[in-house]
């Protein structure tokens, strides 16, 4: 490869790992994805490609510029979507195998990257998340990898359909819009240069030009500053009023998305001004973008992760994180298949812990402090396993890579901890709880280089006293979530060496998956909590979901499968590897996803960690449901009794 082709392809490589679901990726397969990478200038006014079209051998990712999403309507093109920097479109027809059903069309003149579909589609079934983010839907009006119900008519819902169920409500009616921050104004005598300065440190795409009362007069926005004066036309040193765009378009607050939606399609523009009464005689409250339009149109999981991807500080993150309980609560009350919930709910907070660690190392290196070594920051207890729906306590951890000197080594433990720290404060501020016991990467004892944590783990399969085995039952749901997943590989290897050389060990795991029983009395009642906080509340986790949990990472270590972690999944491959039991695993999984599903209404309902349920709150055939599945557990334990002849140390 010359020296210019591969410097192209580490700059598409670097671009595409900022957006999903290209982040998703591993480096060497994201820089192959890269090499066959073509760029395409598309022209303001031109198609990418039309409606009714066959699809072409490529999608389309938008590296500068803007790509509206058009449907025909009659004699008219409506507008669906608006492309921006990141967005990937054209993917549709290629999924379903059918012509195009939109137009692509260049609004500015624009810098497409076309990746080869067959090049990519190797990678949805070999990456989960990467196949999530395609199950999970785009922006509004675009389909997905499973059943979309139609292409939407102009002002109506358009519902994603998973697992018969629908999952993703993006209404345009009824969903009002407000801006986000006071406006950035100047007057028409500040010269561009200046009003360029300030949009730049203020993070915004337009400047309103106002008069003494803040009542505005002018609009000028990114895409003019490029049109008129990096083309020379029009020198920086000039007034601002002399490219502004005159009389600016005005709304009241509250707006609906649907009116927004109208106004920019008439006028063909893409910001709206907020005054006071909606019009150019009252204050400017703020700005409305065509891209705020969008992400307002609804909660799907994809805009919830773009959201987090680009937000810029903490308040954007718990904000949005706000609106994933929001999507979380219409999920579990229309009854959507819980293992696609965990699945969607695992990505956004991923997401949020991946946006978080990238904003600290941001701030630490405008402090001058570069991270020294490799890290990775790992997940673990439900976050570990897929299993964290509402923000209960953190668990987690870091490991990075062994000092090669003392100096490095005091660096690196200073750094790592400020590290952890401002990463835990983040997370806390977007509604995660604190590890009562300290379970977490800020704790020194857990941040730490790779060999002590084999040291750790190495210990506690070897020494498997009650404390250990407390231990492997957090840490050994361990799960990379950002930073050089080699280190996390590292210790999923140190498992499966330890497993084969201490096969003792795997008793004492199985003994502790034992210590639960099946939580019914001898008239087959609940057995409810006694005394204190939660009298006469059943413990779905202590009862119900940990005897299931500890039983399948039993069945996981054995098998050498560590890197599986999610309960359901563990149960379901161990019913692949044992056919005799797959029923039973199978409703072991079913019984999980019952106690999920539970335990989270419960803490939507209340606000809390949803451990504790009332059975009165209960339905009838909800408690008879729950109460048949705990055969289950009993039948999962006995398996195990038998295995690893549990009789004998009883």
């Amino acid at each position: 490869m010359d020296t210019t082709a591969e410097s192209l392809q580490y700059r598409v490589a670097d671009f595409l790992r900022q957006y999903p679901p290209f982040s998703a990726l591993e480096e060497e397969d994201l820089l192959q994805l890269a090499l066959h990478c073509r760029i395409r200038f598309v022209p303001e006014g031109a198609y990418v490609f039309r409606e009714g079209e066959q699809p072409s051998e490529d999608f389309f990712v938008v590296q500068k510029g803007l790509i509206e999403l058009l449907k025909t309507v009659g004699d008219q093109e409506q507008l669906v979507e608006i492309c921006d920097e990141g967005d990937l479109f054209g993917v549709t027809a290629l999924l379903a195998g059918t012509e195009y059903g939109l137009s692509a069309r260049a609004r500015e003149d624009t810098l497409l990257y076309a990746i080869p579909w067959h090049q990519f589609q190797p990678l949805i079934e070999r990456y989960n998340d990467v196949a999530l983010f395609f199950a999970a839907g785009f922006a509004a009006g675009m389909q997905v990898l499973r059943r979309l119900v139609r292409e939407p008519a102009a002002g109506e819902t358009l519902e994603l359909i998973q697992n018969d169920q629908p999952v993703a409500l993006l209404p345009i009616e009824g969903v009002e819009l407000h801006p986000r921050r006071a406006p950035v104004t100047v007057t028409t005598e500040t010269s561009i240069a200046a009003a360029a300065r300030l949009m730049t440190e203020q993070d915004v795409g337009s400047v309103i030009i106002a008069d003494e009362h803040r009542r505005p007069l002018g609009i000028v926005t990114d895409t003019d500053l490029r049109r008129y004066v990096a083309t020379g036309e029009v020198p920086v040193e000039a007034a601002i009023a002399r490219i502004m765009h005159s009389p600016v378009v005005t709304v009241p607050p509250g707006i609906s998305a649907a009116d927004a939606l109208i106004l920019m399609m008439q006028h063909r523009i893409r910001h709206l001004c907020v005054t006071a009464d909606g019009t150019d005689r009252s204050p400017a409250l703020g700005m409305i973008s065509e891209r705020d339009l969008f992400l307002r149109m609804g909660n799907s999981p994809a805009v919830l992760v773009k959201e987090m991807v680009r937000a810029r500080d903490v308040d954007t993150l718990a904000a949005t994180r706000d609106r994933a309980e929001e999507l979380l609560q219409f999920y579990i009350e229309h009854g959507v298949n819980i293992a696609f919930v965990t699945n969607v709910m695992t990505h956004i907070n991923d997401a949020l812990i991946q946006r978080a660690v990238q904003l600290v190392q941001q701030q630490l290196r405008s402090e001058g402090h570069e991270a020294p070594l490799p890290f990775c920051w790992l997940s673990m207890g439900s976050e570990g396993r897929k299993e964290q729906m509402l923000r209960t306590d953190l668990d987690n951890a870091l490991v990075y890579a062994d000092p090669q000197s003392k100096e490095e080594e005091g660096y690196a433990r200073e750094y790592f901890l400020l590290f952890a720290e401002r990463v835990i404060d983040i997370l806390t501020q977007c509604g995660f709880a604190l590890c009562p016991g300290g379970m977490m990467a800020n704790n020194p004892t857990w941040c730490q280089p790779l060999s002590v944590w084999k040291k750790y783990f190495w210990r506690w399969m070897t020494e498997p006293d009650e404390k250990a085995v407390m231990h492997t039952t957090i840490f050994f749901d361990l799960r990379p979530v950002a930073g050089d997943t080699r280190l996390a590989e590292a210790l999923y290897d140190t498992i499966r060496t330890g497993e084969e050389e201490e096969p003792a060990y795997l008793i004492f795991l199985a003994k502790n998956a034992l210590q639960n029983p099946p939580p019914l009395s001898f008239f087959r009642n609940f057995i409810l909590e006694r005394s204190g906080e939660h009298k006469d509340r059943f413990d779905i986790k202590l009862r119900a979901m940990m005897p299931l949990a500890d039983a399948a990472r039993v069945l996981t270590i054995d098998a050498g499968a560590v890197h599986i972690t999610n309960t359901m999944e563990r149960f379901q491959a161990a019913g692949e590897r044992e056919p005799a039991n797959r029923q039973l695993y199978n409703e072991a999984a079913e019984a999980y996803g019952l106690y999920l599903r539970l335990r989270t209404r419960t803490g939507l309902r209340h606000h809390n960690s949803g451990r504790y349920i009332d059975p009165r709150e209960l339905s009838k055939i909800e408690r008879q449901t729950l109460r048949n599945s705990f055969t289950v557990i009993e039948e999962v334990q006995k398996v195990l009794e038998v295995r690893y002849q549990l009789d004998y140390l009883r």
